[in-house]
């Protein structure tokens, strides 16, 4: 196994959403050499190689993997902070084990961000999908914070072309279309 253990070291409040904690954890080996090729894999990552480190956005929570350590924000509590870290150890191990069969993707891709988003979405501030305006839920859609399906007017025949267009490059940056248990 590359990485045996990945021990959670410090909890603290989180400055993004005060109803949720924020973790440090260390990790008992050096995964720079690994991190590109989470890069290829996990889509939407973010990786700087002159740090280097790795970021992830997973289901709202806000995750950096660094040469001997992780942080992350937005996590429910220190049960979710404990499968978010055995999610990365298993992820890690799998890119090391699997090394040979991935392509190592150095390059620094943009993150997504609300105006992207929100020159995809009706425009019509309808508000069905519980937000005050289209800007409001392009914030919430790409903090991971909404799924796509929470939007009604994109769905509509009117706006076909903007909705193949918005799911492309939502799919294309690992961002999830409809939060589980949605149809």
């Amino acid at each position: 196994m590359y990485v045996n253990t990945i021990k959670l070291e410090k909890i603290m409040e989180c400055i993004a959403d005060p109803e949720r904690i924020r973790f440090v954890a260390s990790i008992d080996r050096d995964v720079s050499d690994i991190l590109p090729y989470i890069n290829s894999v996990v889509k939407g990552a973010i990786y700087n190689k002159n740090m280097p480190s790795l970021t992830i956005t997973k289901g709202g929570r806000l995750i950096t993997i660094h040469p001997r350590e992780v942080a992350a924000g937005k996590i429910i509590d220190e049960r979710d902070a404990r499968k978010v870290i055995d999610c990365l150890k298993k992820i890690i191990n799998d890119c090391y084990e699997r090394r040979n069969e991935i392509i190592p993707d150095f390059e620094m891709h943009r993150k997504l961000t609300p105006l992207d988003v929100y020159k995809l979405l009706p425009g019509t501030n309808c508000g069905k999908c519980g937000e005050p305006s289209c800007m409001a839920f392009a914030v919430k859609l790409t903090n991971g914070d909404a799924p796509l399906n929470q939007c009604e007017e994109i769905f509509s025949d009117t706006f076909k072309e903007k909705r193949e267009v918005l799911a492309k490059i939502l799919e294309s940056t690992g961002y999830q279309f409809f939060h589980e248990g949605a149809s």
